[in-house]
């Protein structure tokens, strides 16, 4: 189902309850590439497809549609679950929907603006959308969030940055930041955006991102405005 480590990981972590924060996580271990003189790079970043168009990607299930721009670098598409043809999303049935205890996932995406994590500039972008269990509105939903991804693991601790809302084009999303400190003295940031869809899915875009990186988080609010 899933072709990479990245998303391969995912079959391990469900069981245990909850993807929030292992989402997180894998974004993480992108991120933390080592910016050594090896330069080594991980499977998925030496396989990644660079765009040589922008392609928009629709789940009409979802309501949510977004445009990868020419010269990003796909790592991963669930295209049972985000295709071009809006009509192949439409029907429940057709997609790949991860049911857990406590409720569903639908991964969509994952992609970056330079194709290595070890790069300064580099921007790690995936896209998925779920529901919880007795959860219906945002703010329950994000008190959920946060107190989840505050929760060390056995090889990172987190820690909360800060917390808006803004609107992007016709949307508010809420905005979470939040510090990770890998066990191996790598550090990195990962800001969250999320929205409720259709069929009462909680839809986050998730950014991870070197600290060093000046206005970072302007320029993943302007690349999702221009890829929505």
């Amino acid at each position: 189902m899933k072709k990479l480590w990245f998303f391969l990981c995912f079959v391990l972590i469900l069981s245990a309850g909850g993807c929030s924060k292992k989402f997180g996580e894998l974004l993480g271990q992108i991120q933390s590439a080592a910016d050594s003189a090896s330069g080594d790079d991980y499977g998925f970043e030496v396989t990644a497809v660079k765009y040589e168009k922008p392609v928009s990607y629709h789940n009409s299930y979802l309501g949510f549609s977004y445009t990868v721009p020419r010269g990003w670098w796909l790592y991963d598409l669930n295209a049972e679950n985000f295709s071009e043809d809006p009509e192949e999303t439409a029907d429940p049935t057709g997609l790949d929907i991860i049911y857990q205890d406590d409720g569903e996932y639908i991964d969509l995406i994952s992609f970056a603006n330079l194709q290595f994590s070890r790069l300064d500039n580099h921007l790690g972008f995936d896209i998925r959308a779920e529901t919880v269990d007795g959860i219906d509105i945002l703010a329950d939903y994000m008190e959920y969030f946060s107190d989840f991804m505050l929760e060390p693991t056995e090889t990172a601790t987190y820690e909360f940055i800060d917390s808006s809302r803004v609107n992007i084009g016709v949307d508010a999303y809420e905005q979470r930041i939040f510090g990770v400190k890998n066990n191996d003295g790598a550090e990195y940031n990962l800001l969250t955006l999320t929205r409720p869809v259709n069929e009462g899915y909680f839809l986050t875009i998730m950014v991870s991102y070197w600290p060093s990186k000046k206005n970072a988080e302007a320029a993943i609010i302007d690349a999702v405005l221009k890829g929505l």
